[in-house]
């Protein structure tokens, strides 16, 4: 993979990993969670070198104010992931001229479903432990604190030994901003729906009401999984994979 960068019209770079196989009939763009970067921990690469052998492009970024990209963190907001994402699209289509994939963890999930408009170009969806119920996913992750950003006042969030600042507007973006009713522009593609049952961030029920709501979905709920799928990687991978074979690829 190579590293690339992609410019937004405000300014911000947004910072990419780049895999393309000799003669690739697909791009997938990957977005990652929230409080991820486009490595996943560095599990991305093997994944990469997996769809490559697909022929499959792979490109990773992060998100305004994450991993290597500019921009603060602390003025992150659904909205303005969104618009991440629509630069990155935009730039794809431009760079590539190639159908597309979207693959979301988690938020980066969050942040397709919320997309103003899918363009044409985006042939599928694949959604890893994403939720549709935002205000209660971050309540119950926040716990008191999301009432704080809801009454408008600034929190900081401890992560992994990181600390990080939400502001009040995240809280206002999610609240206006209805996912459930956004899926219907998903409705005439296939999508891919992973989760965890034992999802400790993610109620599983967010996968079963997208799944509920996107007729040409299929949905994979694996016993035992965590968030981010901690002891079952291969077999998220694996089950993606097939997934790609049978819809892309017969």
């Amino acid at each position: 993979m190579k590293k690339i960068t992609i410019n937004k019209e405000q300014g911000t770079v947004l910072a990419a990993w780049l895999s393309l196989p000799p003669d690739p009939q697909y791009l997938m763009i990957v977005c990652h969670g929230f409080f991820g970067a486009k490595e996943n921990r560095g599990k991305i690469f093997t994944f990469a070198d997996k769809l490559n052998e697909k022929g499959l492009g792979v490109l990773a970024f992060d998100f305004t104010g994450c991993g290597e990209s500019s921009g603060e963190f602390s003025e992150i907001t659904l909205s303005r992931q969104a618009d991440d994402l629509n630069t990155v699209i935009s730039f794809a289509m431009q760079e590539y001229k190639l159908p597309l994939l979207l693959l979301g963890r988690s938020f980066g999930g969050s942040t397709i479903i919320a997309l103003p408009q899918h363009p044409a170009a985006v042939k599928g969806y694949i959604f890893w432990s994403v939720p549709i119920d935002l205000k209660k996913t971050f309540s119950k992750v926040l716990d008191s604190q999301y009432y704080e950003l809801e009454s408008g006042a600034a929190i900081t969030v401890k992560e992994n030994d990181q600390q990080y600042i939400l502001q009040p507007d995240f809280a206002a973006d999610i609240k206006n901003i209805d996912l459930k009713q956004a899926l219907t522009k998903l409705e005439s593609k296939p999508v891919l729906i992973c989760h965890g049952k034992a999802d400790e961030v993610v109620e599983f029920g967010n996968a079963v009401k997208m799944h509920e709501k996107l007729p040409q979905s299929t949905l994979a709920l694996v016993d035992d999984a965590d968030h981010t799928f901690t002891d079952f990687t291969e077999l998220r991978e694996k089950i993606t994979l097939k997934w790609l074979d049978d819809t892309f690829f017969k």
